[in-house]
């Protein structure tokens, strides 16, 4: 009778720590790569301005800058003032609609200075007989004047032209336009863009409203945190580059779809 030979396994120690260490190297490697080739930016900005036709308009202009310099680009919307905060704490990598000297008083902050538009501000109310022509003319009048929660532009000229009880404070464009409704204020100040979007709605459907007065044309800017300040000149180029393409009118006619 013959006896049936076993196959027996012979384990080999230094076999085993040779694949082993291959393994390891291979999803170290790996995950190294994936990292280095999904660059995430993240920037803030006002909630109202990134539910706007702004945002989708900046939407549209950051997305492929961005992309263009190999990133993608995380848009989210804050209020205002809580933009500021996370953007001066670095905890988001910076901020993507400002006005031009924004850097002022947040100095951790670095200005993209190739302006993506220009932006208005403007003034809004229902008596036609009103009539402002920049932030000085509201001295030479009475009028209670109205501005959103957040808007720096807002926050730092009128307090210093008006007194407190000739201002009203509100936490949105929405707001405003309703406290002028109310005949609790007669003019509501803001960028123009966000109080005509909210004109449109059925809810003023059956308010007329004017545009009063407009305070002042600006240029506006994406800021980063320091800690990428190399890159702020690099995205300028590309916005430069961008607007000779006709890319920037282009994404402002979809915006508007």
């Amino acid at each position: 009778m013959k006896t049936k030979k076993t196959a027996h396994t012979i384990f080999n120690p230094t076999y085993f720590i040779y694949w082993l260490a291959i393994i390891i190297g291979g999803l170290f490697t790996g995950t190294t790569s994936y990292s280095e080739t999904q660059k995430v930016i993240t920037l803030a900005g006002g909630k109202g301005t990134k539910n706007s036709f702004y945002g989708r308009w900046l939407a549209l202009i950051y997305n492929e800058a961005f992309n263009r310099l190999g990133y993608t680009l995380v848009y989210n919307g804050y209020p205002a003032k809580r933009a500021s905060q996370l953007s001066d704490q670095g905890i988001v990598d910076g901020e993507i609609h400002r006005v031009a000297d924004y850097a002022n008083k947040h100095p951790n902050l670095v200005r993209v200075d190739e302006p993506h538009f220009s932006v208005y501000f403007s003034a809004y109310g229902i008596d036609p007989s009103i009539h402002l022509d920049g932030w000085e003319s509201l001295k030479n009048n009475s009028y209670r004047v109205g501005y959103r929660r957040g808007v720096k532009k807002c926050e730092t000229i009128l307090p210093a032209l008006l007194p407190p009880n000739r201002l009203m404070i509100s936490e949105s464009s929405l707001q405003g336009l309703e406290q002028v409704v109310a005949g609790r204020t007669q003019v509501f100040i803001d960028v123009q863009q966000n109080i005509t979007f909210h004109l449109n709605q059925s809810e003023f459907q059956k308010v007329v409203f004017y545009r009063v007065g407009i305070m002042e044309k600006t240029p506006a800017h994406a800021f980063l945190h320091k800690k990428h300040k190399s890159l702020a000149p690099k995205l300028s180029l590309v916005l430069k580059k961008m607007k000779q393409e006709g890319l920037i009118e282009k994404y402002k006619a979809k915006a508007e779809r």
